[in-house]
């Protein structure tokens, strides 16, 4: 009987070392796991840092100041490119088109952050409050501007 009480007590020791192997193998996993999805992370803010910035970059070559709206839409439509039009960065100023070119990771209390290049024009008749972007507006400047969306 002393005999199995012996084994028992080894047994026991034993059982003890497995669960803090068991332990100590679940936080090396964990660590690991949240190590990769740093890394990840970052290659993707980097990533998408590079595509707005090449697209930044393409826009500006292509696309020289003095150029009116309709120029501007046109080139857009042709590439296929999608737009939208803001009203008014600048009081009393004119509309701008914005191209979605990426998306950062923003708060939590916003459903997206998307990245827009953003073409500013100088409106070329008088407006006291603009009711619709005129064609003849003429391109001032090419820049990037991002903002949250659906925030609370």
């Amino acid at each position: 009987m002393t005999g199995s009480v012996y084994r028992t007590a080894g047994y026991t020791a034993l059982m003890k070392r497995w669960w803090v192997w068991l332990i100590v193998a679940i936080i090396a996993a964990a660590s690991s796991t949240l190590a990769i999805r740093q890394v990840n992370k970052k290659r993707r803010i980097t990533a998408n840092a590079t595509a707005i910035h090449v697209a930044l970059i393409h826009y500006e070559k292509d696309l020289k100041p003095d150029l009116n709206r309709k120029e501007v839409k046109d080139y857009l439509r042709v590439h296929g490119i999608g737009f939208g039009e803001r009203c008014c960065n600048v009081p009393k100023g004119a509309f701008s088109i914005v191209v979605r070119v990426g998306e950062e990771e923003g708060p939590w209390f916003c459903s997206s952050w998307p990245d827009y290049v953003s073409f500013e024009f100088i409106p070329t008749e008088a407006q006291g409050s603009p009711s619709q972007p005129l064609n003849s507006d003429v391109l001032k400047e090419v820049h990037l501007t991002s903002n949250g969306e659906g925030c609370l």
